[in-house]
C-alpha cells in the first residue's frame, strides 16, 4: 500500500432506489399516492416495477412507474413489505426492500341523525 492520503466513502450507501413517502390512511382508494421513486447515484432514466406488490396493495404509475399509489387490495392498519426494481435499459438494475405502513383512520362512527333511534328532543333546547 502506498504511503498516500486514504480516503473513506462516507456516501456508499446513498446509491440506489429512494422513496419520497411510505404511508397512507388504511382502506383509502386505490391510485391514492404513497410517494415518488427515484435512483440515486444512477446513471439515465430508470424504469420502476414492484416484484413484490403485497398481494395489490400497491401498484406504480406513471410513465415510468415513478409514482408508488395504493393498489386494489384494501389494506387494513398495519406494516408491509414491497420490492422495487429499477432498471435503466443499459445495465444498470437495483432492488430495494421498503416497508409500507397503513394509519389508522381517525374517523369514528357517523350517526344519521334523521333517523329517530339516533336523535332525541330536549323541551325547550332549540
Amino acid at each position: 500500500m502506498g504511503g498516500g492520503p486514504r480516503f473513506i466513502n462516507l456516501f456508499s450507501n446513498s446509491r440506489g432506489i429512494k422513496l419520497s413517502g411510505s404511508s397512507f390512511t388504511e382502506n383509502a382508494a386505490q391510485g391514492t399516492a404513497i410517494g415518488g421513486l427515484t435512483v440515486e447515484g444512477g446513471v439515465g432514466t430508470y424504469t420502476f416495477t414492484l416484484t413484490d406488490d403485497a398481494g395489490g396493495k400497491v401498484q406504480v404509475a406513471g410513465a415510468n412507474g415513478e409514482n408508488l399509489q395504493v393498489g386494489a387490495t384494501l389494506s387494513a392498519a398495519g406494516s408491509f413489505s414491497i420490492t422495487v426494481h429499477a432498471d435503466n435499459g443499459a445495465g444498470s438494475t437495483f432492488d430495494k426492500t421498503f416497508l409500507i405502513t397503513a394509519l389508522a383512520s381517525a374517523a369514528g362512527p357517523s350517526l344519521d341523525f334523521s333517523d329517530p333511534d339516533n336523535s332525541m328532543y330536549i323541551p325547550g333546547f332549540t
